[in-house]
């Protein structure tokens, strides 16, 4: 294929893309919370600047000051820009835990089913229990509610089960965040085929002075009333391509600089799971909130993957397994010929229905 025709066939690909009016939405109101999470982030400006600078550094014709560069490619691990929390997945066990002894291992009994809707919750922050306990109470059909609780904050289980006394409680170790605790818990009850899934965590996103909003945001649009999930689960009944619902904002696009950085962990991820990579982009939950099919992430719940394969917690903002693994979840559900949306577009799907 020549220039020409490479060019040409890249801008009908990019022509065809932004003629769908679902996915212009979509897009702008991406970029708008994007935008926001640039401007408001305490490091941005100087991370930006190292990576400029290590830019010139690393160039060959560059012979200069070469302690300069170490100096950068230090900093640059600091701030996890180019850490070495490189995801290399271990041998099977040759024995492989049953679900029902996981559950026991996880929380001490044998889980029994009792509904079709699966909550599950990361639950690092404590002090936001209250604010998620009132969203919970909201949520219209029954469900079975899965914690995972900081070891460290083991005795907060009793404060949980004033409100959920039949919750289910993991103390999970601080390491993978949000996503290693989940791997476990999902992995454990995927057996018992629930319906429809809600993951949530305690979002704080320290590193942004936007880190309330975003986290008000994310739960009002999966759990802020009980119109919305009500909403959320008419659209999963009434449109069976869909496996993923999103929060408005936070379906996001694979191109962009945090995904090539994660490209290594990524690519072994995606090798590990059997899925293209195709040219990178493809679209994710960012901040790892979401309704789903729990069928669509059955490869995560077989792809044997620990929580001893993340890298223990150092505040990196980047480049781990946990961050590949919130990139993955998208590309399992379009890896299927399925669809995810976000919130900003879902009345659409509901009025389309109507209609007809």
């Amino acid at each position: 294929m020549t220039f020409d025709e490479s060019l040409s066939s890249e801008r009908s690909q990019l022509s065809a893309f932004f003629d769908e009016g679902v996915r212009n939405r979509r897009m702008l109101s991406q970029a708008a919370f994007q935008l926001s999470d640039i401007a408001s982030s305490k490091g941005w400006k100087f991370i930006c600047y190292c990576r400029q600078v290590k830019a010139i550094f690393s160039n060959s014709e560059v012979r200069f000051l070469p302690k300069i560069r170490n100096f950068l490619t230090a900093t640059a691990k600091i701030v996890g820009l180019n850490h070495s929390d490189i995801f290399r997945p271990g041998p099977t066990s040759s024995s492989p835990v049953s679900p029902e002894e996981l559950q026991i291992r996880l929380f001490g009994e044998k889980i029994e089913k009792n509904s079709e809707i699966a909550v599950v919750l990361h639950l690092f922050y404590v002090g936001l229990w209250p604010e998620i306990a009132e969203l919970l109470s909201d949520i219209p059909e029954p469900f079975d509610l899965f914690i995972s609780l900081p070891k460290e904050q083991k005795n907060f289980r009793s404060e949980i089960q004033k409100n959920f006394p039949n919750a289910h409680i993991y103390n999970a170790p601080n390491r993978g965040r949000d996503i290693a605790p989940f791997l476990e818990i999902f992995r454990a009850i995927f057996p018992l085929d629930y319906q429809f899934l809600c993951k949530l965590h305690s979002k704080r996103s320290t590193h942004l002075s936007t880190g309330e909003n975003r986290r008000q945001s994310l739960f009002s649009e999966l759990i802020g009333s009980e119109q919305r999930v009500n909403e959320i689960l008419q659209l999963f009944r009434q449109n069976i391509e869909i496996d993923m619902v999103v929060p408005k904002g936070f379906l996001t696009g694979g191109i962009d600089i945090d995904t090539f950085t994660n490209r290594k962990n990524l690519e072994t991820l995606a090798g590990l799971l059997n899925i293209p990579l195709h040219d990178y982009y493809f679209e994710y939950p960012a901040g790892s909130m979401f309704w789903c099919r729990p069928g669509c992430l059955e490869k995560l719940a077989g792809s044997g993957i620990r929580t001893a394969d993340f890298p223990p917690e150092r505040g990196q903002l980047n480049n781990t397994l946990a961050h590949a693994v919130e990139r993955i979840f998208g590309l399992l559900v379009t890896d299927e010929g399925r669809q995810l949306i976000d919130t900003s577009v879902f009345q659409s799907y509901l009025n389309r229905k109507e209609k007809h």
